[in-house]
């Protein structure tokens, strides 16, 4: 009986790496062949011309780093340095100084031309939003609830927008290539539009609710100045 289950689980093993071998082979054989694919489907098109705000739009990476640098609460940075999770001022300098150039001269300087842009250009792309989606757990307890909520929708829709910029590139569809791409260009301007708004309005709004702010301020206050107050 012992044997027959063993052949069992031993033909089971191998009817298991019979099915999915070749599918784990294609899989990656697609990966890298994505990876490494120095152009995009309108290579060599002759009808494609990209607008200038296209192009102005590609730097919205380069925007959204400096408001992860100047607009982030100390209370973030503080926190993960404490704890080593995520670094802010590394992830901002790469999207300032690195995602927004290559983002501009891969999908507007060569975007019917060969290049080592693209490549480039695929890879901190799919990088950055891995970082992305850790900053924003990371910053979930640092933020209001609400900046939080907005954030993961704003990020769904951006990974959205770029399939649908994707399947525009395949189907040579022009118009929609160039509405769907700006759209996943804009998730960066959402973002620094949700910190302005998480530090102007709602942690303002929070402190000024919670018990402990007001025991703060009159902690600053004299005890003799408190008596007369009361």
């Amino acid at each position: 009986a012992n044997r027959l289950i063993k052949l069992n689980q031993k033909y089971q093993q191998i009817m298991f790496l019979t099915f999915t071998t070749p599918i784990i082979k294609q899989t990656y054989r697609c990966l890298i062949d994505w990876f490494l694919k120095d152009s995009t489907n309108f290579y060599d098109h002759p009808n494609i011309d990209l607008p200038w705000w296209f192009g102005m739009m590609c730097f919205s990476y380069s925007i959204g780093g400096l408001m992860s640098h100047f607009g982030i609460t100390e209370k973030c940075r503080m926190s993960c340095k404490n704890s080593k999770i995520f670094p802010y001022e590394t992830y901002s300098c790469c999207l300032i100084f690195v995602v927004g150039p290559l983002c501009f001269a891969a999908d507007y300087l060569n975007l019917t031309n060969a290049s080592i842009f693209h490549i480039l250009d695929r890879f901190f792309a799919c990088f950055t939003a891995i970082l992305e989606s850790t900053r924003i757990i990371c910053m979930f307890y640092c933020v209001h609830q609400y900046t939080s909520f907005f954030n993961c929708i704003a990020f769904s829709c951006a990974i959205g927008c770029f399939i649908q910029s994707q399947n525009a590139q395949s189907n040579y569809d022009r118009e929609n290539f160039i509405f769907w791409h700006n759209a996943w260009h804009t998730y960066p301007l959402i973002t620094s539009v949700l910190v302005i708004i998480d530090q102007r309005l709602l942690t303002k709004q929070k402190l000024e609710a919670s018990p402990s702010s007001s025991s703060s301020v009159n902690s600053l206050v004299p005890s003799r100045d408190r008596q007369k107050l009361t």
